[in-house]
Parts: C-alpha cells; structure tokens; sequence
C-alpha cells in the first residue's frame, strides 16, 4: 500500500503536479455485455460533435453504420481527424482500410498516416467535453467480439492533455491524398475484405490467411508489370 501511494504522489508528467481526482468513466464491451456500449458511443459522439472529432486507431475497417456516421460529421462541417500507421503489423487489414479511408477523405475528413513505426494507441476525443483512451479498435472484431476496456474523461485538462498528444502525433504524420484505385487495387482490396471476414467466421489460421494474401499481393504485381510491359 505503501508503495502505491508513494507511485501515486509522483507527477505523471515532468514539471508538472499531476493529480488523481479526475471525473473518468470506464466503458466495458464484450461479446456478455448487453448492448455494444462503446460501439453506440462512438455513434454518438459522430452525431453530437460539434466542433471536432480526432481519432487514432491502429486498425479501421468500420462497419457501415460507423462509417456513414464519420462521414456525416465530416460533411456538416466537423473536423474528423484520423490519424493511423502508415503500415500496421497487419497487411490485410492496410489494404481493407484504403477503401473507407478514400470515402471519409471524398467526405472531408482528414486522414493522417503515421510514418515513424507502429501506432498502437487507441484514443478519441470529442470537442473541448470528453476524452477517451482504452483498448478497443474501430474495426468489428473489436466492436462487436472482443473484450475491450474503454476509460473516458471529461476534466478540461485531461481532454487537453489528450488533444496536444494527437496534434505530435499528426505532426509525425504525413496526410493522406485519396485518388482513385486501379480496377485491379479495387478488386484486390474487396478480394482482401471478403477473405478477412470468411477467415474470422471460419477461424482459419493466421499463416493460412497469410498466404491467401500473399498471393493476391503477388498476382496484383505481377498484372501490373504485365501492363507496363504491354503499354
């Protein structure tokens, strides 16, 4: 006890006093929850901002609900944000994302790809009234199946706090330019998307699914040399 309430008295942050009493609420998901409660939050908060809706994931691939939502937000005039990996630890899932990411940025929205390495943070936040930060992704496996912790807050400074470290991270960043795909990056993208959901349901293996796509990665390649070669 000793030694927590010593860890607890030490500032979070260098140079500055930190403070534990904080208005925070933990949101819980999971496949024995009720109803998908960070889910509808983040619906909620497409519906209600404002001003602006910043977010950093390191997976997006949005059901169409959450998707049409987003881009709502971006066409009334709000500032969606989204800042993700330029490339994550999951190739699939990069080519799946461009297809939603192309709409939200026709939209309006403001899509950033993180160069240095890996972002594996997941964070939203809502205007200057709430924050939140946990474990859950906006893809549907992390929506709708996994068990994910969720803690939200809505002192001003935390939400600050939590608004000055996206803006390092979009300056880490480089903007996303969206333009129209290849007839073959457009099938191999639905290709990668159908693949993904069977493989889910299915429950095939990860080195299966792997090379599934290696070979569309492959045959993608190897047309487009072809139409060079030809053109």
């Amino acid at each position: 006890k000793e030694t927590l309430t010593a860890s607890l008295r030490q500032p979070l942050i260098p140079g500055e006093i930190a403070s534990i009493n904080a208005r925070v609420q933990i949101v819980p998901s999971g496949p024995d929850m009720r109803d998908d409660t960070w889910y509808s939050a983040v619906l909620s908060a497409c519906f209600t901002a404002q001003r602006r809706l910043w977010l950093v994931t390191p997976y997006f691939v949005p059901d169409e609900a959450l998707q049409n939502a987003l881009a709502l937000a971006a066409r009334r005039g709000v500032e969606v944000f989204l800042v993700v990996p330029k490339r994550s630890d999951n190739q699939i899932i990069d080519w799946v994302r461009m297809n939603y990411l192309r709409e939200l940025s026709h939209c309006g929205a403001h899509v950033y790809f993180y160069k240095p390495r890996m972002l594996h943070a997941k964070l939203l936040l809502l205007d200057d009234t709430a924050a939140a930060a946990g474990t859950a992704n906006l893809d549907a496996r992390s929506l709708f199946l996994n068990y994910e912790l969720v803690v939200a807050f809505f002192e001003p400074a935390d939400v600050h706090r939590f608004a000055q470290w996206i803006d390092r991270q979009r300056a880490a960043a480089s903007p996303y330019r969206a333009h129209a795909p290849s007839a073959m990056r457009e099938f191999s993208e639905g290709l990668s998307f159908k693949l993904s959901k069977y493989a889910r349901h299915k429950k095939i293996s990860i080195p299966i699914r792997r090379y599934f796509f290696d070979r569309i990665i492959k045959s993608h390649r190897h047309v487009k040399t072809v139409i060079r070669l030809q053109a």
